[in-house]
């Protein structure tokens, strides 16, 4: 019976050695299939995080060079400023000389108008001097007459 029963058994074995195969190959491929889609999605999330990665670095740099921008315009502004409010201090320091030069002048020329007015005043005064000293000497002088007296 053990002998009769050999080639179905035979047949059973490789049978079930066929199916245990192609479910074996089933697996694999299943695996394989499984690995691939986990690099793929590995692959997707790092090119993913590349991609974050380069989006953050160009929005530091573009931040950093925004901030550097700023500091260079903010650093012109304060040159410029600094040039701006040079030229008026000069201009403010010349006007002031100016204004002090014409103040010294005017004060000159007073003192100049002054000083003719007092020399004029003094000339006027030796004049009236002479005068009343000659008609001082006319009106007593020892040989006066009447007809002077009332002449004068």
């Amino acid at each position: 019976l053990y002998e009769a029963a050999a080639p179905t058994r035979q047949r059973v074995l490789e049978v079930w050695n066929c199916r245990a195969m192609a479910s074996a190959e089933q697996s694999q491929r299943r695996a394989d299939r499984l690995a691939r889609a986990f690099e793929r999605r590995s692959r997707w999330a790092m090119m993913r995080e590349d991609r974050l990665a380069r989006t953050l670095r160009r929005r530091e740099t573009r931040a950093a060079c925004q901030q550097d921008r700023a500091e260079v315009l903010k650093t012109r502004w304060q040159r410029w400023e600094a040039a701006i409010e040079r030229v008026l201090n000069t201009w403010r320091r010349q006007e002031s000389r100016c204004q002090e030069l014409e103040h010294r002048q005017r004060e000159r020329l007073a003192q100049e108008e002054r000083r003719r007015f007092r020399v004029a005043c003094k000339e006027m005064r030796r004049q009236q001097r002479r005068e009343r000293d000659a008609k001082w000497r006319w009106m007593n002088r020892p040989g006066i007459t009447m007809e002077d007296l009332m002449r004068r």
